[in-house]
């Protein structure tokens, strides 16, 4: 962490103990850096919480830090919404008399796993916003704060076989998905299929959306393989939550450059 100063430690709390909590975010305060705390609630990956972590988050009460933030991270679900009564009881519990100025990232994701029955233009809902309003609206916590996997998603020890082609395009509350189920659509007719859509945009004026509309226009350096779609889904899907509500203008998007040195 020294060679990154602007870099900001996830307390390592998988098989550790209080002590160690306390020497990491001493490490933290001696190096001018914040700190999370991030709890692993996901199903059948562990405990999530050690049993000293109420102990160190009345300790941090205690002192009226405000040099960190909470992660109440749940993984992949079916559902955001599933959650809502789960995330309120820990901020509602263990986390209820933290300062208020800390911040309470609720954070899932249910990006498809399996794609087999989608396609050819398929709309997937996702209610993680609702999730958030939900959670506000039940607790006192005044910064419970969006958070989200960008549309990846855990890792797996599991080796799929290489997915069918396919363009993934995010809107604000939903995923449309352009595939085939049974042959393998070519990256521009997928693409042509997004762009032709009634949820396309298409004045976002980055470079995910860009690299869709030039698959869909038959570019050679567009969309050719699922990593570069893939990469684009997240920029977009990114791009549009930051900005939720407020999206900017594309020339608002232009940064000032030198190519000197």
């Amino acid at each position: 962490m020294a060679p990154y100063p602007r870099a900001n430690p996830c307390l390592l709390i998988a098989q550790a103990t209080l002590r160690d909590a306390r020497q990491q975010i001493d490490w933290a305060r001696d190096h001018s850096r914040t700190f999370c705390l991030r709890l692993n609630l996901a199903d059948g990956i562990g405990r999530g919480i050690p049993q000293w972590i109420p102990e160190l988050v009345a300790v941090l009460e205690q002192e009226g830090a405000n040099d960190y933030a909470v992660v109440l991270d749940f993984g992949w679900v079916k559902d955001a919404l599933s959650i809502a009564e789960r995330a309120t009881a820990y901020a509602r519990g263990i986390f209820a008399n933290i300062s208020k100025t800390v911040p309470i990232a609720v954070c899932c994701t249910t990006f498809p796993k399996n794609f087999k029955d989608i396609g050819p233009l398929d709309v997937q809902k996702f209610s993680n916003r609702d999730l958030l309003a939900s959670i506000k609206k039940a607790t006192n916590h005044p910064t419970i704060i969006y958070g989200d996997w960008g549309t990846t998603g855990p890792r797996s020890n599991i080796r799929a076989s290489r997915p069918k082609n396919r363009i993934d395009y995010p809107t604000v509350n939903s995923w449309v998905i352009a595939r085939d189920q049974d042959d393998d659509v070519t990256f521009q007719e997928a693409a042509k299929r997004i762009t032709n859509c009634r949820h396309w945009d298409g004045r976002l004026g980055i470079w995910g959306e860009q690299l869709i509309k030039g698959a869909a226009d038959g570019q050679a350096f567009a969309i050719d393989t699922i990593p570069k779609m893939c990469a684009a889904r997240i920029n977009i899907h990114l791009h549009v939550q930051a900005f939720h509500d407020h999206l900017p203008q594309p020339e608002d998007l232009d940064e000032e450059w030198s190519d000197e040195l």
